[in-house]
């Protein structure tokens, strides 16, 4: 098996590096609560607060997914677009 292929399709590959997604998601998430706390204490934009809140948030859950054994694919389109770009 060829793990530099990222192709979705392969479960094995996508059950090795599930777990790591995973906590790559729960970091990310830790980071955007960070950027919720800094500016719900400086109280000058509500909507930066719920912006990294809503970030937070979608992290968390892509981690919970991941670590579960379910990581989020990456969309057809943006697939698409990484090939165009990498002339593939």
């Amino acid at each position: 098996m060829n793990l530099l292929l990222m192709d979705n399709s392969q479960p094995e590959f996508v059950a090795r590096v599930a777990g790591l997604l995973g906590c790559f998601y729960l970091v990310a998430s830790g980071a955007n609560l960070g950027a919720t706390v800094y500016w719900f204490r400086k109280r000058q934009s509500w909507i930066a607060t719920l912006v990294w809140l809503g970030l937070s948030c979608l992290f968390a859950a892509a981690g919970a997914a991941a670590l579960m054994g379910r990581p989020p694919a990456m969309p057809e389109v943006a697939k698409a677009a990484i090939d165009a770009v990498l002339g593939r």
